[in-house]
């Protein structure tokens, strides 16, 4: 728990930021008890949250350990592939999770972003592959 202590530190504090662009709150707040890291929102435990505020989080969780794998290995990347994180969120739960990324992901060249719901989420792109499956469960492209 240690060694973690300066890392929780680091995302606490960009989870409160990201947390402030999708719920309007910095009410988010990552802990350490010996080797376990809890996190909790607005005073419930992550395992209570619902569907929506667990997707919600998961991405903001997820940004600000990108941040700490910059500040602390120098890593980066030009692509970021984000598998279906609009599940569970209303309309403007998506639309704020659209801001996020396209505030907070300026340095990568490349967003991919899988998703059933694409027509319905209004997310401006550059372009866009559409894969369907057919009867016999291969999927192709069109």
């Amino acid at each position: 728990g240690y060694l973690l202590q300066d890392i929780i530190v680091y995302i606490n504090q960009r989870s409160k930021e990201y947390c402030k662009q999708v719920f309007g709150t910095e009410i988010i707040d990552f802990s350490l008890d010996g080797n376990a890291i809890s996190i909790s929102y607005n005073g419930k435990q992550y395992e209570a949250l619902s569907g929506g505020e667990r997707q919600k989080l998961d991405i903001i969780i997820q940004l600000a350990i990108r941040d700490v794998l910059c500040a602390y290995t120098n890593f980066s990347t030009n692509i970021i592939v984000l598998d279906e994180i609009f599940d569970n969120l209303d309309d403007i739960g998506s639309g704020n999770i659209v801001e996020l990324i396209s505030n907070n992901l300026t340095d990568i060249k490349g967003i991919y972003i899988i998703s059933h719901h694409a027509k319905s989420l209004n997310i401006p792109y550059d372009n866009e592959l559409t894969v369907v499956k057919n009867e016999s469960g291969v999927s192709y492209l069109i």
